[in-house]
C-alpha cells in the first residue's frame, strides 16, 4: 500500500494466525500487510517466544513475504521450535523505520503424531495367554496405543505399555498395536500367535540290555527291561502339561487282535529327557506278544488329551 506518506513509521501489523502440520512438525505462521502510510515496505520480523518465556528469538523477513513454516525441533534452536513447548508470535513491519510489534498470535505447540511404534517384548503368561510390551514415539503430543485382534485394549501412549493376548488351544491370531493422536495413526505393529497342542508320538522301544535268562522259565530267556519312549514337543507348553497316563494292553500271541490281559502301570510322572521324550517301562517280554498302549495327559485350560492307541509286538529272544 503506497500513496502519500503520512508517517515515518509503517502501521503495527494485526494479530498472526499459526498452525502446526502433525505430519511434519513444522508450524505455519500468516500475517498481513499492515498499513504502511504511503512508504515502501523493506521487511519484516518475526519473533517467536514460548509460553515459559525462557526461550525468545526473531527472524529478519523479506518485504513480500507475510508467512513462515518453521520446523520443529527436539532443542532450543533459532529459527526452530522446541516439542514439548507453546509459543506465540509477533510480527512488525519496516519502511524507513521500524514499526510495532503486533498482538501475539494465540499459542501453538509444535508435535508430530505419532512417529512409530514397535513391539519391545513378547511373554507367554498362561497356557492361552500372552503379554506384550510395546512403546510409540511422540514428539510433542502423546496420544494413545490401540490393541487389536488377540490383544485388545486402549492406553496412554507415554512410555512403554503392556497389553494381554488371548489364544485359545488349537487356535491361532494377530496381535496388532497402533499409534493413534488426534485422528491419526501409525502403521500397525504386528505379532502373530498360535497355540497348537502339545504333539505327542513317535513311540520308540527299547530292549534293555538285550537277552537276560528268564527266571520265571528255566532254559527261557527274556528281554529286559522293556521300555517305550514317547516323543514330546510341547510346542511352548510344557508347563501347562501334568499327569501322563499309560496304560498297556497285550494279547499273546503276534495275531492276536484283541488284548487278552490289561494291565496300568499307573500315573507315570517325570520329566521330558534331553531327547525331548517321556519313558514308561513296561513287563518283561518273555514271548512274542502284542502290545497296544493308552497314552494320555492333561493340558491346562483344555482337559484331557488322548494320543492315539500305540500298537507293535514284542518279540521273544531267539531260541528263547
Amino acid at each position: 500500500m503506497q500513496g502519500t506518506p503520512s508517517s515515518n513509521v509503517p502501521g503495527t501489523p494485526k494479530r498472526p494466525s499459526a498452525s502446526v502440520n502433525p505430519n511434519n512438525g513444522t508450524t505455519t505462521v500468516q500475517w498481513e500487510q499492515p498499513d504502511l502510510k504511503g512508504l515502501p515496505i523493506s521487511g519484516y520480523v518475526l519473533r517467536a517466544t514460548s509460553n515459559n518465556g525462557q526461550h525468545s528469538w526473531q527472524q529478519q523477513l523479506p518485504g513480500d513475504q507475510t508467512q513462515m513454516r518453521i520446523p520443529g525441533a527436539d532443542g532450543d534452536q533459532n529459527g526452530s521450535l522446541t516439542y514439548n513447548r507453546s509459543y506465540t508470535f509477533e510480527v512488525k513491519a519496516q519502511t524507513a523505520a521500524e514499526g510495532a510489534f503486533s498482538p501475539p498470535s494465540d499459542l501453538v505447540a509444535p508435535y508430530t503424531g505419532p512417529a512409530g511404534i514397535r513391539i519391545t517384548n513378547k511373554v507367554r503368561t498362561g497356557p492361552q495367554q500372552w503379554q506384550y510390551t510395546v512403546e510409540a514415539t511422540w514428539r510433542g503430543k502423546v496420544g494413545n496405543i490401540r490393541a487389536a485382534g488377540t490383544a485388545q485394549g486402549d492406553k496412554p501412549g507415554d512410555g512403554a505399555r503392556t497389553f494381554d493376548a488371548t489364544v485359545n488351544w488349537r487356535g491361532q491370531g494377530t496381535a496388532s498395536f497402533q499409534a493413534c493422536l488426534e485422528g491419526a495413526c501409525t502403521q500397525a505393529a504386528q505379532d502373530s500367535q498360535s497355540n497348537p497342542l502339545p504333539n505327542v508320538g513317535n513311540f520308540r522301544e527299547d530292549y534293555g540290555s538285550g537277552c537276560r535268562p528268564n527266571p520265571d522259565i528255566p532254559g527261557s530267556q527274556m528281554y529286559e527291561p522293556f521300555r517305550l519312549f514317547v516323543s514330546i514337543d510341547p510346542n511352548g507348553s510344557r508347563q501347562y502339561m501334568s499327569n501322563f497316563r499309560f496304560q498297556a494292553s497285550y494279547g499273546y500271541q503276534p495275531n492276536d487282535t484283541q488284548p487278552n490281559v490289561v494291565e496300568n502301570p499307573g500315573n507315570w510322572q517325570g520329566t521330558i529327557n534331553g531327547a525331548g521324550e517321556y519313558m514308561v517301562q513296561s513287563r518283561r517280554a518273555e514271548d512274542n506278544y502284542r502290545m497296544w498302549f493308552d497314552t494320555s495327559y492333561d493340558l491346562e485350560g483344555y482337559g484331557t488329551v488322548n494320543i492315539p492307541q500305540h500298537t507293535f509286538v514284542v518279540t521273544d529272544c531267539p531260541g528263547g
